[in-house]
């Protein structure tokens, strides 16, 4: 489950790196997963019914997480295709020398 976190997270980092989707706003969410796995875990040495309830409250933090995660990746990298779109028009319309039009 981590798994999934930490390899969108490197990614989203890497698309930013590469200076696509900069605006984007994501945030690294693989401490509150770890933190959240980790209070399951000690939830579970309880054996009590009362403790199955808050591993499920737990349970249902950490699929939230991994929701919110896995959206503001897809945002992050739909944002990276309309950015590298542009970029492709942009060199286009440099080979072709049209110079009517200005990009940044």
């Amino acid at each position: 489950i981590s798994d999934v976190v930490r390899v969108i997270t490197r990614k989203v980092k890497q698309i930013q790196k590469a200076g696509a989707a900069t605006r984007t706003k994501f945030v690294d969410r693989s401490r509150s997963v770890r933190k959240t796995l980790l209070h399951i875990c000690k939830i579970t040495k309880r054996r009590t019914g009362k403790a199955k309830e808050e591993i499920l409250k737990e349970v249902t933090k950490l699929v939230g997480i991994i929701e919110d995660v896995v959206e503001r990746g897809r945002i992050v990298f739909r944002n990276s295709r309309t950015k590298a779109r542009v970029d492709h028009f942009v060199q286009i319309c440099q080979r072709a020398d049209i110079s009517f039009l200005s990009f940044p």
